[in-house]
């Protein structure tokens, strides 16, 4: 909703997004479309990982190397509370000031063969379904038999 109504203000949707972000406390990782600018992704991080696969005329956003493996080996790794505005042949990231930063790009030594799916097509699909798992894990570990 805070997105939306800065892009309904004439926002662009990365000012939005730096906008919003700004605003934000806790921990997210998040990648932001727009029906406006549909070639266009924004991402942003503070607390959990956000990497940008970088390919040939197509660019990724993922949480990690083994996310990204199977469609590229290149990858930038975003820094705490970065904004990144990516396009097909594009990627820009930027500090929470609307400033340019440059990140260095890495090379993973990972080989899709070593990325493990399981039963899945694809690493994000495995993701998906082991959400309701991971949830479960990281809740119990907070809650007693009465509660929090």
């Amino acid at each position: 909703a805070l997105i939306d109504e800065r892009l309904g203000q004439g926002m662009s949707l990365r000012e939005a997004v730096l906008a919003t972000v700004r605003e934000l406390e806790g921990a997210y990782a998040i990648a932001v479309v727009s029906r406006d600018e549909p070639d266009r992704v924004v991402g942003a991080r503070r607390g959990a990982p956000l990497l940008v696969g970088l390919g040939i005329g197509e660019n990724f956003l993922g949480s990690d190397a083994q996310a990204l493996i199977q469609v590229t080996n290149k990858m930038l790794h975003l820094d705490e509370n970065d904004v990144v505005e990516i396009t097909r042949d594009s990627v820009q990231v930027f500090a929470l000031d609307g400033t340019p930063v440059a990140r260095p790009v890495h090379e993973s030594e990972l080989s899709s063969d070593a990325v493990e799916r399981g039963e899945y097509r694809h690493y994000m699909q495995k993701e998906i379904f082991e959400q309701p798992r991971a949830i479960a894990d990281t809740l119990e570990a907070r809650l007693g038999a009465h509660g929090v």
